[in-house]
């Protein structure tokens, strides 16, 4: 089908593509052929006005819609921006759901402690065709390539020139996954807290780097493998240079997993190791032992019915079953190294009986493991069984009311109340943790019995749209412990726990949440936050947190927009036990039509750094175009700063 003197306007795809303009077609003559439309003296753009500031201008333009973006391929083009003259560019091929096709996506110049005087620019795009040109070596497949590279590299006088890539890929629904690496020859000394190894030797400066990936191989519709891996230089390397990872991402290690579900079965193959002499806890502090999995495997049935014992009362069977050689391997720096390995197998077997009586939901269950050690610290091979009953107990009431304010977006208000009530008693459980060696939370359990007495409440309305709102959540837990002398130093009120989230209307929140201990008379953790924007493009946000005999930590963030395309922003996190400010930044932004500019100052407490940088971020064309990650900005809780270095 042939057209001519054709506008049309193109999607860019799923979202959060979805959001932004759309492509604007303007061509003599155009030729359909299904999904392809083939268009000759074409001119692209993305900006909306009457006569767009930009275009690009091609002999020739082809366009692929697919599902989930559209493709193009420019013959023959040249740019025009509103008062400069046309400039050639060379033929390009580019996707809507990707950034810009220029190779350079920023860069960073400024000064800071840590790095001396730096300039570190950016540079990325797509690498689908070589993807999929590989994927044809391999053999003709059904998927579609997709892939993103980014290279962060420059100069600091302090430290020397780092290289810092990132690689992304998907193919189809079948693999995806990404590697990111690393290196500097180091000639500065780090900044963060680890500085030294377990024993106290300091960790020199040099040819420093970590290499870390993640992918994920969907073998069938029911067969999985997902596969990581990590190595790095030292174990700072990471601290220093990937510190927000480390502590927002899951740890790195190596490992495979391979897993099976079909219905309400599940079998899994897993393996861990340690590719170096350390590793990181939770707190992402060294650790001086790494569980290594040689390997383990699983089985779960979950909800299995076997038989009715009554009118709708069903017998259900779950099972859980694993077998594998475990390892704690220590650290070559750590101060006790003993050998700790043992092959184990662990069965656990739990009937429960579902069912309603009036309106309340109850659930009794049993629970029956057997867990068999080859080695533990007495040297012999043992046996351990463990025995839990239990029960949980829960029911609703709702209710409807006909509630309308447009200041607190309410329309209509149903009330949900749902209290629950769980007991739990773990009894004949053979000798203490302490007989076998800890692995995982398996080896922990212990006898204990508790009785938990929760409620939840939830207000629900629905915003001018008919969209589903949730405009406040509370939900109370209170432990018992019956047996109080042996479980909790013989209080038998146990931990509180409580979850407040209150939002009234779209620039207002308010969360409030904790545990507390009745017997230390303090809190485990307390978290007291509010994001407000009192006024159009001003947006204010605090928050508290706090541990058990800690006052804690605060942060504050402010934002204010003006003149439309600038805004200030301002964050600051105070640690109130130190009596110190740990962290403050104040930027300045120019959002533009085609770039953006950042003028950033921090001052870093934890580590000893002043930064000032100046940050440019083109976004050529304003075609899938990211704005800057700074601290502070739309109402939220927390600071975070995203920025590597």
């Amino acid at each position: 089908m042939s057209f001519t003197d054709l506008t049309i306007r193109l999607p860019r795809g799923k979202p959060p593509m979805e959001g932004q303009n759309p492509f604007i077609l303007r061509c003599d003559q155009a030729v359909e052929q299904g999904r392809r439309l083939v268009a000759r003296k074409a001119v692209l753009t993305t900006c909306v006005a009457g006569k767009p500031h930009f275009d690009i201008s091609s002999e020739k333009l082809v366009v692929f819609l697919h599902k989930d973006m559209t493709e193009f391929q420019g013959l023959g083009n040249s740019l025009s921006i509103s008062g400069l003259p046309a400039l050639p560019l060379p033929n390009y091929h580019y996707y809507s759901n990707q950034e810009t096709w220029v190779p350079l996506k920023g860069f960073r110049a400024g000064v800071t402690d840590r790095w001396g005087e730096f300039v570190f620019p950016v540079f990325g795009g797509r690498w689908n065709d070589l993807g999929q040109a590989a994927i044809r070596l391999i053999g003709e497949g059904k998927g579609r390539f997709e892939g993103e590279w980014r290279l962060r590299t420059g100069w600091s006088r302090k430290r020397g020139s780092p290289l810092d890539g990132t690689l992304t890929y998907r193919y189809g629904d079948l693999w995806r996954g990404e590697l990111n690496a690393f290196y500097l020859d180091d000639q500065g000394q780090d900044r963060r807290a680890m500085k030294r190894q377990l024993d106290g030797t300091p960790i020199r400066p040099g040819d420093r780097g970590f290499i870390r990936t993640k992918n994920r191989i969907q073998l069938n519709q029911n067969l999985r493998l997902d596969l990581k891996a990590f190595q790095a230089s030292d174990p700072a390397a990471y601290v220093e240079f990937r510190a927000s990872s480390l502590h927002e991402e899951e740890l790195p290690e190596t490992s495979f997993d391979l897993r099976y579900s079909k219905h309400n079965l599940l079998a899994r193959l897993t393996g861990r190791e340690n590719l170096q002499d350390f590793s990181y806890d939770d707190a992402s502090r060294l650790t001086p032992k790494f569980l290594s999995e040689r390997p383990f495997g699983r089985f779960e049935l979950f909800s299995q019915p076997l038989v009715q014992i009554g009118e709708n009362v069903p017998l259900v069977l779950d099972v859980s079953a694993g077998t594998g050689f475990f390892r704690n391997r220590f650290d070559d720096h750590a101060t006790n190294t003993p050998v700790e390995q043992a092959f184990r197998v662990d069965a656990e077997l739990e009937l429960s009986s579902p069912f309603v009586f009036g309106e309340f939901a109850l659930r009794p269950y049993g629970i029956a493991r057997d867990t068999w050690y080859s080695d533990g610290p007495s040297g012999r091979a043992s046996n351990r069984k463990i025995f839990e009953v239990g029960m949980t107990i829960s029911t609703r009431f709702e209710r409807e009311f006909g509630v309308e304010s447009a200041l607190f977006r309410l329309h209509g208000l149903r009330h949900e109340i749902i209290p629950e009530v769980r007991v739990f008693n773990r009894f004949l459980v053979d000798r203490t943790p302490g007989s076998y060696f800890q692995f995982d939370e398996i080896d922990a359990l212990d006898e204990r019995s508790a009785l938990d007495v929760g409620v939840l409440q939830r207000l629900m309305t629905t915003d001018a749209k008919g969209k589903p709102h949730e405009w406040m959540w509370l939900d109370l837990t209170q432990r018992f412990h019956p047996n109080s002398h042996r479980d909790n130093g013989g209080d038998r009120l146990g931990i509180f726990a409580f979850e407040w989230i209150f939002r009234p209307s779209r620039t207002l929140r308010f969360l409030v949440e904790g545990e507390r201990d009745w017997d230390k008379g303090d809190f485990k953790t307390r978290n007291i936050g509010m994001a407000v924007e009192p006024i159009q493009g001003w947006s204010l946000a605090g928050e508290w947190r706090s541990g058990l005999d800690r006052d804690g930590e605060g942060s504050f963030t402010t934002g204010v927009q003006f003149w439309q395309r600038w805004s200030v922003n301002y964050g600051t996190i105070y640690d109130f036990d130190q009596s110190r400010f740990r962290t403050s930044s104040v930027s300045l932004v120019r959002r533009d039509h085609d770039w953006s500019l950042v003028f950033r100052f921090d001052k870093d407490q934890i580590v000893g750094d002043t930064r000032f940088f100046i940050q440019f971020l083109p976004n050529f064309l304003g075609i899938g175009a990211n704005g800057p990650n700074y601290i502070a900005g739309d109402p939220a809780f927390g600071v975070r700063n995203t920025t590597l270095y």
